[in-house]
């Protein structure tokens, strides 16, 4: 069984008893779970499709404020002693009913946040560095505007319920919320939100939500050749799955010795690699740029060059003259 050791007291992993013991930890901890710019909303809410055949209730509504657009989320915390199978069922109704109960979703939203005088204050400072006036016209973009991303919070994710996560036509992001304690104190561990990660990843010239269309991945010459020319591929590639409906090229950084891009794949699909939490994309045509992105002396000192992935705008690669100008 998994411990922790804080100053020499260990610390043993205490399992959750009940799904509301987990949706109270993600409540208090909402910000730290899923980062600082964001507001959650506790509310469990049924969610009907227009004809009222297929119902579904959301245990939470996130919203994520990366500069000046936000994106929603829909929330489902789950303990690990449920079947694998019905959370899986439980998201497809999610992702079937979303559409179709849009104006059902926003009165949700603002029925609760005219309840929860802090939430609404939350919001409100928010989009103070958006272009919205006010939080009507907030909920009609992120709602009805742009698709929702896809959270599952679970103290454990099996290996059968990512599996099963994998085969929905929008991949939920994973969460993993664990608790332990010693005598009378708890400690929790959150696991990384993908999407938050993503910010630090993302070119400063562009709006991460509105202007994603390209991933930067640095590849070594052998493999480069091997997949990404030959095969028409690259592989293992850590993506946030809410990111990924918005990728169309893949802009291959190869290192040493030509140390730049040269390279963009045009992308077909991105997929599941193998039974790992990464991703791979299949091309459906490559293209040589006509005048490559080398990286510069100046530009190596100053850490310009991808360790990992990085997002970016196709229109920013055209115009580009160095490297620096997609980053």
């Amino acid at each position: 069984m998994p411990k922790i050791c804080i100053d020499d007291k260990i610390y043993e992993l205490k399992n959750f008893a009940y799904e509301e013991e987990l949706e109270s930890v993600v409540t208090k901890y909402s910000k730290l779970i899923f980062g600082e710019n964001t507001v959650y909303f506790d509310i469990k809410k049924k969610v009907k499709s227009q004809k009222g055949e297929i119902s579904s209730i959301p245990d939470g509504y996130l919203i994520v404020f990366f500069g000046k657009a936000p994106k929603l989320f829909i929330v489902e915390n789950e303990i690990s002693t449920h079947d694998e199978l019905e959370i899986g069922q439980q998201l497809m109704r999610f992702q079937a009913t979303f559409k179709e109960g849009q104006f059902e979703t926003k009165s949700i939203l603002m029925e609760e946040t005219k309840n929860n005088i802090d939430l609404k204050k939350a919001i409100e400072k928010l989009i103070e560095e958006t272009h919205f006036s006010n939080i009507s016209e907030l909920f009609d973009e992120i709602i009805f505007e742009k698709l929702p991303g896809f959270i599952v919070v679970i103290d454990e994710a099996s290996e059968r319920l990512r599996e099963i996560l994998r085969t929905l036509n929008s991949i939920p992001e994973i969460i993993e919320v664990k608790r332990y304690s010693f005598e009378d104190k708890t400690v929790f561990y959150f696991s990384n939100f993908e999407f938050e990660e993503v910010k630090e990843t993302v070119s400063k010239k562009i709006n991460i939500i509105t202007d994603v269309d390209t991933i930067v991945c640095p590849a070594r010459e052998e493999g480069f050749k091997q997949v990404f020319i030959d095969q028409n591929r690259w592989y293992a590639i850590r993506v946030s799955p809410s990111m990924i409906s918005q990728i169309k090229y893949i802009a291959m950084y190869e290192t040493k010795p030509f140390s730049g891009i040269r390279w963009v794949g045009i992308v077909k699909e991105i997929r599941p690699y193998k039974d790992t939490d990464k991703f791979e994309v299949i091309l459906s045509d490559k293209m040589k740029l006509d005048n490559p992105l080398k990286l510069s002396d100046e530009e190596n000192k100053k850490g310009i060059a991808p360790q990992g992935p990085r997002y970016t705008k196709m229109e920013l690669i055209k115009k580009a003259k160095k490297l620096s100008d997609i980053f």
